[in-house]
């Protein structure tokens, strides 16, 4: 019924005969949903997809570790399929546990500590009909309006806010995150490294621009951020954050950055202000008012990666 093909630009592209639906309407789309010891989100991560259900999607869950809140999911959800795995799997390994079972024509990935907003679904299904192999979503703000929580999200999220243009991203962009992949085009890159802690969505990008396809940004395509409940929790996250970029680093040989610490703070807290100024789509009352959670945050989380970790004693 369509014919694929890859046109110049390096993207999928399908005919379509004039008198049928548009493809959006017809490619069917697969959203995995994974966590680990996400007992207490998973549900609602859940909630946010099935609220969105029509013809043709299709979800999985892949749960690993203790507290993983599979039967939750189970109790509330009985047709959808959960993959239960008692060992932990780092998020590359779930993402390929769910694409094993997974039927759809699209893959998309929440984690369980997100939502999917209105129009998550659609908007992918939509995108990947115009030709796209690969569609990267905007990050907001989920529910927590506290100035902690627009913290958290400006500093870690700043390339990603919805306000950016939708528009073709390359390997230097941020935006290239948050993907849903053609599912075809993930068996071809034998899909995400189930080994590391981090960046297994940066590794999956960078394959798909080495391999000549191109990433579409869509900023109305949006992933809710569920931050931090208090002070105390924002300043901890960023810290742990830290310590796993020092470690991706340190693993990588990427060493901990030449510039010092008090150049890179003001560069994070700078970045994320304007930012959120500039493309946040809040009030720029709320992003002023989230000042001193943004630079105790990014101080906190330069702490964790400039300390070096204590070596165990014999």
């Amino acid at each position: 019924m369509f014919a694929e093909t890859v046109d110049g630009s390096g993207r999928l592209s399908v005919d379509t005969p004039k008198d049928t639906p548009a493809l959006s309407a017809l490619v069917s789309f697969t959203a995995i949903i994974i966590g680990y010891r996400n007992e207490a989100t998973i549900v609602r991560a859940v909630e946010s997809v099935m609220s969105q259900w029509e013809t043709g999607l299709e979800v999985v869950v892949v749960t690993s570790g203790p507290n993983s809140g599979a039967a939750l999911v189970r109790a509330k959800y009985p047709t959808v399929r959960v993959e239960e795995v008692t060992e932990r799997l780092m998020p590359g390994g779930a993402r390929n546990r769910g694409i094993e079972v997974a039927t759809g024509d699209v893959l998309g990935f929440l984690a369980a500590d997100c939502i999917a907003l209105d129009g998550w679904v659609r908007g992918h299904r939509r995108a990947h009909g115009r030709g796209n192999v690969a569609v990267a979503a905007a990050i907001v703000n989920a529910d927590r309006d506290t100035p902690w929580a627009t913290a958290s999200w400006l500093l870690s999220y700043s390339n990603r806010l919805p306000g950016y243009p939708s528009e073709i991203v390359n390997r230097s962009s941020a935006r290239r995150h948050g993907l849903s992949v053609n599912r075809r085009l993930l068996a071809e890159l034998g899909g995400y490294d189930p080994d590391i802690r981090i960046g297994e969505d940066t590794k999956m990008a960078d394959s798909i621009l080495s391999a000549g396809q191109s990433i579409w940004f869509d900023g109305s395509i949006r992933i809710g951020h569920r931050g931090p409940g208090g002070t105390i929790e924002l300043l901890t996250d960023e810290f742990r954050r830290g310590r796993l970029v020092r470690a991706h680093r340190e693993l990588h040989n990427l060493g901990v950055g030449r510039f010092s610490s008090f150049v890179v703070w003001t560069t994070m807290v700078r970045h994320s202000l304007l930012s959120g100024w500039r493309f946040g789509e809040i009030s720029r009352l709320k992003v002023l008012a989230s000042v001193p959670w943004i630079a105790a945050a990014a101080a906190s989380q330069l702490l964790g990666a400039r300390l070096r970790p204590r070596r165990k004693t014999k």
